[in-house]
């Protein structure tokens, strides 16, 4: 079962993906030029170093069917995941949470993301 950790405003959760999910997700192939644009000033972060800020389940399975598409070429490519930086090292996903959830429940490696500034970097 795949685990996402879900910052639900004071700490970090863990929430299960339910399996259904998962196991389309893993249909997805770790390539992200087929699911994403190339944005100026995008990086490359791990995927097991971002927290969610949310999880709907149905948002993850309709992304899971969008992701699918762009990849047929039946949709066009998203932007990259909006994250910011957390204390502990880790990026919390402001945008792109289903995207994200997807990533890791197929096991891919890296995520395009951009980072945006918090609050307190003025």
């Amino acid at each position: 079962m795949t685990t996402l950790p879900v910052f639900n405003g004071s700490e970090i959760e863990l929430i299960p993906l339910p399996p259904e999910i998962t196991a389309l997700a893993q249909d997805l192939p770790e390539d992200a030029p087929a699911y994403f644009v190339t944005a100026e000033g995008q990086t490359e972060l791990p995927v097991d170093q971002l927290v969610l800020s949310h999880l709907r389940p149905e948002g993850v399975a309709n992304a899971v069917r969008y992701m699918a598409a762009a990849r047929n070429g039946r949709q066009a490519p998203r932007a990259p995941i909006d994250v910011q930086s957390m204390s502990d090292g880790r990026w919390l996903v402001i945008d792109g949470n289903s995207t994200a959830a997807i990533a890791r429940a197929a096991g891919w490696s890296i995520i395009p993301a951009m980072i945006v500034a918090t609050d307190s970097d003025g």
